[in-house]
């Protein structure tokens, strides 16, 4: 009743609570463990719900690895719901070294006070900073009957082969007339770089020159080839072809003659 002696109404009121009893955890990180060129300008933990964004400091987050100079934290944020961002600043991370980030995550609140577990979540950064370089030409270098019609490059790593083209070769030497780059050049298996030849004379003792401007020329993590240029040179000497030629034509010789003995023995 009232202060006046009213009823209530007959209906009865009732008030629900739901208990969240869940805690946050991390269901990703962008970018992910990965090799990669450049440190990366921020990372992502992607949190199992919202969260309560004054709870994450840049004190929840440490910053580890082998880098010469680790980079800092510059501030941290929640973007969008669920989404805890780290910006990161500076540092220099060479070749193979490793920067790791990591979130405490008992250290981060949900919106209704519920703290992540007690296990941390680390991502690792390997670090990619050394580029392409020539390590053979198939065929070698040395002497050749003929122009041959294709030369594969062979590199220290994969390449990007969308970095490589035909202007990135180029061809000399004393040939009496070069042979030119038919086509693209193609990067048809992983690390090699193909190089087809079309037309072109050379005569003997005249050399055919090629060679790959490696500057260019990227691996998979953007990295470029040293500045100085990798060249195979082949000596043409057409009686190398015939010396062959004449040395298969006494065994051919000798085969059929075996063949035919055997089988005037039958």
């Amino acid at each position: 009743r009232d202060v006046a002696q009213n009823l209530g109404p007959t209906s009865a009121y009732n008030v629900l609570y739901t208990i969240d009893s869940q805690v946050p955890s991390v269901d990703g990180i962008s970018p992910a463990s990965e090799t990669r060129r450049l440190i990366p300008s921020n990372v992502e933990f992607e949190m199992s719900e919202d969260m309560d964004e004054s709870s994450f400091t840049s004190a929840d987050i440490t910053i580890g690895g082998t880098c010469a100079t680790p980079p800092t934290i510059s501030s941290v944020s929640e973007p969008s719901p669920g989404t805890l961002r780290v910006n990161l600043s500076g540092g220099t991370c060479n070749n193979t070294q490793q920067l790791t980030v990591m979130l405490e995550q008992n250290q981060v609140l949900d919106l209704v006070g519920n703290a992540g577990p007690a296990s941390d979540q680390t991502v690792t950064y390997t670090f990619d900073r050394q580029g392409p370089s020539v390590s053979s030409f198939s065929p070698a270098a040395g002497t050749q009957a003929s122009i041959p019609t294709t030369v594969d490059i062979v590199m220290s790593e994969d390449i990007n082969g969308s970095t490589v083209s035909a202007a990135d070769v180029s061809v000399g030497g004393s040939c009496e007339t070069e042979p030119s780059i038919a086509g693209a050049v193609e990067h048809s298996v992983a690390g090699t770089i193909r190089v087809t030849l079309s037309g072109g004379t050379c005569n003997d003792g005249e050399q055919l020159i090629l060679t790959l401007g490696q500057l260019s020329v990227r691996d998979v993590y953007g990295n470029s080839g040293p500045s100085s240029p990798q060249s195979v040179v082949y000596d043409i000497e057409a009686s190398v072809g015939m010396m062959a030629a004449a040395q298969a034509a006494p065994t051919a010789r000798r085969v059929a003659q075996t063949a035919l003995k055997q089988v005037d023995e039958k």
